[in-house]
């Protein structure tokens, strides 16, 4: 048998009326699984981006967040222990620590169908009373 037989043999396939729009029905279950991925994509990118700015902001910096108010966040001064038998020292200078805390915030996630409200963990950063007002090269504030 030679290659132009089986050619031969091979006939057109052309569609029937009950194949009509299948195409389009293929293309719209793919597209619309692929638009919702995208979607997924942006939306856990844009919850990452938030939750890196929260902890920026609890490190000093101040990031734009949206919808963080001053009710959110906490800070705290405290003072080190004096060894016993003796009073706390003051805050200052390698004395004490800030403590930066971020809790109750509440991300909306805006999504088309839905809006979805994520409640993220508190952030908070502690670190040693640096400067405490005190410039370098200087006596005092």
């Amino acid at each position: 048998m030679s290659p132009g037989d089986c050619i031969s043999q091979m006939h057109k396939h052309t569609p029937d009326n009950s194949e009509r729009g299948v195409a389009t029905l293929e293309f719209a279950l793919t597209a619309s699984f692929f638009f919702m991925m995208i979607l997924v994509v942006i939306v856990g990118a844009h919850v990452l981006w938030i939750h890196n700015s929260l902890v920026e902001a609890t490190r000093g910096t101040t990031p734009i967040v949206p919808g963080l108010k001053a009710s959110n966040v906490t800070v705290t001064y405290s003072v080190n222990t004096a060894p016993p038998g003796q009073p706390p020292t003051d805050f200052g200078v390698a004395r004490g620590t800030v403590s930066v805390k971020i809790q109750n915030y509440d991300y909306t996630a805006v999504v088309p169908v839905a809006n979805t409200i994520i409640h993220l963990p508190p952030y908070q950063t502690t670190v040693m009373g640096e400067s405490a007002g005190f410039f370098p090269g200087t006596c005092g504030p």
